[in-house]
């Protein structure tokens, strides 16, 4: 009898590459994949590229406004690369974001 497939592995399977397109040459999928069969670690080139992505989705302040899915493909980028300083930077991104909507500032 065939096993079942793992619940996160339906998952990973279903992701569509619309809401995180490639990085790094690579699907999403393929680094959520990845993720979740090698106990929730990625090779040291796939959190890399993550954490490349990251930071640049973090710098580009255009993207928060055009991009209506950003922070949510920001903050799997951070989960699945575990690259603290990218998570710091993603908490101080959304920090300021939330300093401009405070009444009496003026918009950033």
């Amino acid at each position: 009898m065939p096993q079942p497939v793992p619940l996160d592995m339906q998952v990973a399977d279903e992701v569509k590459d619309t809401v995180a397109p490639r990085v790094g040459g690579r699907e999403f999928r393929a680094y959520l994949r990845e993720w979740v069969t090698a106990d929730r670690k990625l090779s040291t080139s796939a959190a890399s590229a993550l954490t490349l992505a990251c930071e640049h989705l973090l710098r580009d302040k255009a993207a928060r406004t055009r991009q209506p899915l950003y922070k949510y493909r920001v903050a799997l980028y951070v989960l699945l690369s575990g690259d603290r300083r990218a998570a710091e930077q993603l908490l101080r991104v959304r920090a300021a974001d939330m300093q401009c909507l405070r009444p009496n500032k003026s918009l950033c």
